[in-house]
């Protein structure tokens, strides 16, 4: 009498290989799923009460995804700051937007009139993007490990 004992080798072997197949795929949406759900209401927070808002669009790159925005000078020049400001504001003027704070609030005051001849302190920089940039990465390493344990424990994720 002989035994013959085999081994399911070859199939879990299949099964590993498909995983890694999918693994970019899984990896590509978990960053597409933060950017839509968590990152891009974050920056529209920041423009909450402007008259002209900009518009926040994923789109992908080659190494993952970014937020174009549109129209780009107003954010950039809240976002980054300046060294200068030609405009001169009223004396009850206050911004709709803080540094450090991912928020846009009332605002008061209005601009009186525009001087190249008397440039006046720059715009404070809000540094809107890093704080937001900061926040996601915290959260990115999270929702990969989530994403890449359904996918390779989960019946329904095509592995």
């Amino acid at each position: 009498m002989k035994i013959i004992v085999t081994s399911n080798i070859t199939k879990v072997s299949a099964r590993y290989q498909r995983m890694a197949r999918n693994m970019p795929g899984v990896v590509n949406g978990a960053i597409r799923d933060l950017v839509k759900q968590e990152a891009v209401p974050l920056f529209q927070a920041t423009t909450r009460t402007w008259f002209n808002q900009p518009t926040f669009t994923p789109a992908p790159t080659t190494r993952g995804w970014m937020i174009e925005v549109d129209p780009v000078t107003p954010f950039l020049w809240v976002n980054k700051g300046t060294r200068v400001r030609y405009a001169t504001m009223s004396k009850d003027w206050s911004s709709k937007t803080k540094p450090g704070v991912i928020a846009s609030f009332k605002g008061s005051g209005r601009m009186l009139f525009v001087s190249r001849k008397r440039p006046r302190p720059g715009i404070v920089a809000r540094n809107f993007t890093d704080i937001i940039m900061r926040r996601m990465q915290a959260r990115a390493a999270n929702k990969v490990r989530q994403a890449l344990n359904s996918a390779s424990y989960g019946a329904g994720t095509g592995l």
